[in-house]
């Protein structure tokens, strides 16, 4: 494990930027610890009481994109003004 994540891990291990409503994010090369981490960090705080979501980028950024993509037209011209 990279040794800025060494120092960060008990940082993130006190859970507190669930109490601060923040989520996070493991990012980096491949085979250095980032599943592991989510893996110890989410069983934790489902301990706690909290739901997680494991995911992963390419995941995510697609049910993004189908979310906007499947918005109600009504709900999008809401937005619009017309230009007079």
């Amino acid at each position: 494990m990279p040794k800025d994540t060494l120092e960060k891990l008990p940082i993130l291990e006190k859970l507190d930027f669930i109490k601060s409503g923040q989520n996070i994010v493991l990012a980096g090369n491949p085979g250095t610890g980032k599943t592991h981490i989510a893996v110890d960090l989410g069983v934790k705080t489902c301990l706690q009481g909290h739901k997680v979501l494991f995911t992963t980028v390419h995941r995510l950024l697609t049910q993004l994109r189908e979310s906007i993509l499947n918005v109600p037209f009504d709900k999008l011209s809401s937005g619009l003004r017309t230009m007079t």
